[in-house]
């Protein structure tokens, strides 16, 4: 194709930066495939839609209504993977655009499985031992919905929810006034107020040397693929924690720049959402941060067996080991149980 004369990609170059059209794009994604499909060619399509002068949000933009085409057209969606970086930078911009408001409650809801193992030696490769007497199940029952509404008032009240199954109702309660970390939120080992969390940095290198400050140097130096594990998970930490915008938009800029991690394309995470996965691989075991790609905001992290390891040795590769499904995340001004 030749991006100089052709009509739909001359459109596209018309576009606005900043909102460019997804039924032009569609289109012209689609009449693509179909010249590919009677010439017998496979052509990856973001090459030629880079040549059109498209910003990064634009080609992100391009990606996602190529993933919203290609099933329809019977193709596989990995030709048009995004780099891991350009994902994390396009949401960083996103994140950095979020406008601050404020509430009486900040909510978190998260929907996790539970995962049961007998000793250390059973543990699939990167979960904690939980000591509940039993094995790993994954059965409805074993699936939790954990709910917290932290008042942004030190003289008001802070609530919990539990859900232990769909089937059960969400078990509400106060919490305990002696409860130190009711009304804080954890990030890389500690357990920060509200007024820390507002005096976080917002640039990256300054928010990496805070967030890496409980380890030594000497651990740093010989264990860097753990300390881009610890980095990695911060997005999630961070999407459940009332920071500045600039915090959120720093911690992705963090992530675009760690060695390691891989594109995944389009996945959709535990509770049936949509999103664009970024992963980073340990002992076995994928890491995966699932995007949403409408907000570009953070809706998952699950871990994902790769292959069998030593721990875990009956390990099928791409069984979900664990997940942890945020379904809300934001100021409220009243307690009330997702349904």
């Amino acid at each position: 194709m030749n991006s100089e004369t052709d009509p739909l990609a001359r459109r596209l170059r018309e576009l606005p930066l900043s909102s460019p059209n997804p039924h032009e794009i569609a289109a012209y994604v689609s009449q693509a495939f179909d010249r590919g499909r009677r010439t017998g060619q496979s052509r990856p399509l973001l090459r030629p839609l880079l040549g059109l002068g498209l910003g990064t949000v634009a080609i992100a933009m391009v990606a996602i209504v190529v993933l919203e085409v290609l099933p329809a057209l019977g193709q596989h969606h990995t030709e048009v993977t995004l780099q891991p970086k350009d994902i994390m930078l396009t949401a960083a911009r996103h994140a950095e655009a979020a406008p601050i408001t404020n509430g009486r409650y900040w909510h978190t809801a998260i929907r996790m499985n539970i995962v049961r193992v007998l000793s250390p030696s059973d543990a699939p490769p990167g979960l904690r031992v939980i000591p509940a007497g039993g094995l790993r199940t994954d059965t409805a029952a074993d699936v939790t919905t954990r709910e917290r509404w932290v008042a942004a008032s030190e003289s008001d009240t802070t609530w919990f929810s539990t859900q232990f199954s769909a089937a059960s109702k969400p078990l509400l309660r106060q919490a305990d006034p002696n409860d130190w970390g009711a009304r804080r939120f954890g990030l890389e080992g500690r357990m920060l107020t509200l007024t820390e969390l507002q005096q976080l940095p917002t640039e990256p290198n300054a928010l990496r040397a805070f967030l890496l400050t409980p380890y030594p140097e000497e651990y740093r130096r010989s264990n860097p693929v753990q300390l881009n594990l610890r980095l990695f998970g911060q997005a999630f930490e961070l999407a459940l924690a009332p920071v500045r915008p600039g915090v959120r938009a720093a911690a992705f800029r963090i992530m675009a720049e760690l060695p390691g991690s891989r594109s995944l394309g389009h996945l959709v995470d535990a509770v049936g959402r949509s999103g664009v996965g970024v992963g980073i691989t340990e002992a076995g075991t994928e890491h995966q941060l699932i995007i949403d790609p409408k907000t570009w905001s953070v809706i998952d992290l699950q871990d994902v067996t790769v292959k069998a390891g030593a721990s875990n040795p009956s390990a099928e590769p791409g069984h979900n080991i664990r997940y942890q499904a945020i379904l809300a995340s934001g100021w409220t001004e009243a307690v009330s149980p997702l349904k």
